[in-house]
């Protein structure tokens, strides 16, 4: 499969757990969308996490990122490359939770 895949902070510095209060998962920006969406997200301490892309029968379709991530808000923007257009959900995993969210991709 083709795509880019760019794992960005929102911010310059970790934000203080104190801030950040649980796991959050955002909605993807644009939904729907046309090649590229962001999808952001934050963590209420460095943890490891596993972001995955599914298909409507809960199939893994691409892994996105896995590894340790500090607290914060993080934006990862996703290139559905040569996906076929449909409903996606995008699952964010920690050690702690996950948080699953679907999406709409139109060619």
């Amino acid at each position: 499969m083709t795509g880019t895949i760019t794992v960005q902070a929102t911010n310059s510095a970790p934000e203080p757990p104190a801030l950040v209060g649980e796991l959050e998962l955002e909605q993807n920006y644009p939904n729907p969308f046309n090649s590229q969406t962001a999808i952001q997200f934050s963590l209420p301490t460095a943890t490891s996490v596993r972001l995955t892309i599914l298909n409507e029968l809960g199939q893994l379709v691409r892994p996105l990122y896995e590894g340790q991530l500090q607290s914060g808000t993080h934006k990862l923007i996703f290139d559905a490359g040569n996906l076929s257009t449909g409903f996606y959900y995008y699952r964010l995993e920690t050690p702690s939770a996950a948080i699953t969210r679907k999406m709409s991709y139109l060619k």
